[in-house]
């Protein structure tokens, strides 16, 4: 039971985001091409709102952020930071 309602409770985290998501367990990817700092600006508020969202601070889920990273891809990346 716990599996089920664990994966109820995490279904609408694409309802935050603006990039492709993909959940496996407690593991959550997000995918978003990022070409210019607009692209930057929305991503970092794709990861504010995840963060903030009211439903996980009722519950107290927290993503542990020191196990976050960024992967930049291409030889062209401008490799933009987390603000």
């Amino acid at each position: 039971m716990g599996p089920l309602l664990f994966f109820i409770f995490i279904n609408d985290l694409e309802d935050y985001t603006s990039g492709t998501m993909i959940k496996f367990a407690d593991d959550t990817k997000i995918f978003k091409e990022v070409r210019d700092m607009h692209d930057n600006v929305c991503m970092q508020a794709d990861f504010n709102r995840l963060v903030e969202s009211d439903k996980r601070a009722k519950w107290q889920m927290q993503f542990k952020v020191t196990k976050c990273k960024v992967m930049h891809v291409g030889q062209k990346n401008p490799r933009f930071c987390i603000l």
